[in-house]
């Protein structure tokens, strides 16, 4: 497990336990086993298959964003995110939600979809960024995925999103949900802004692929 790795899921686990009180928190044994699973597999794959890819992802994840706003929005994502797992450890203090375990079944199917998804993104296009920038010999990548809709790795992460409150149990986390959507509505324009105006070919390729996130929806 790398260290990266260790330090997310130490951070993620000590909220979510301290929140809830205990250390009995089964949803939260779950959910970070299903993330356990995801980034030792994705991590060890990459890492023999195309290593440059992640060294860039940790390269930026470590300098950040560039643009202000964007900075703003990763930051206000992030809190939210904080709140959901927050909101997650306290509805198993107290009770609130009643999640039946059929849900939480589907909800976990559903985080595996989502990263199943961003695993096909990071396998068919070596440029994928945390950040929205171009990177030098950076092109257009129209294969796997991203023949389906523009933004896969985002609707991969919208899935996994989507299923986290569920996979701990409570409907409450949930409510953190529509502004989380809201703000990545608005970077997948800014992002395309910025590809459409500096990388060849991406205009077209936007003429092509109508669908950014959903199909048939947005």
């Amino acid at each position: 497990m790398s260290v990266n790795t260790a330090k997310f899921l130490g951070i993620v686990g000590a909220v979510l336990f301290a929140s809830a009180g205990t250390l009995r928190f089964q949803n939260a044994w779950l959910y970070l086993g299903l993330h356990f699973g995801w980034l030792t597999v994705t991590g060890r794959y990459f890492l023999n298959r195309d290593p440059a890819l992640v060294e860039r992802r940790l390269l930026q994840d470590e300098q950040g964003e560039r643009r202000a706003d964007q900075r703003k929005i990763m930051a206000t994502m992030r809190v939210l995110g904080l709140f959901t797992l927050v909101v997650a450890g306290l509805d198993r203090r107290f009770g609130w939600s009643p999640v039946p375990v059929a849900v939480v079944a589907a909800a976990g199917v559903l985080f595996v979809a989502g990263a199943s998804l961003v695993f096909a993104v990071f396998a068919a296009n070596t440029y994928t960024s945390s950040i929205i920038e171009i990177m030098p010999g950076q092109t257009v990548v129209a294969k796997g995925p991203y023949r389906v809709v523009r933004h896969p790795m985002y609707a991969g992460t919208l899935l996994m999103g989507l299923a986290t409150p569920l996979l701990l149990g409570s409907y409450w986390a949930a409510l953190m949900l529509p502004p989380g959507w809201a703000l990545l509505a608005w970077r997948i324009r800014a992002e395309e802004q910025l590809l459409a105006r500096e990388l060849s070919g991406y205009a077209q390729y936007m003429d092509r692929i109508r669908n950014r996130l959903i199909p048939g929806v947005w």
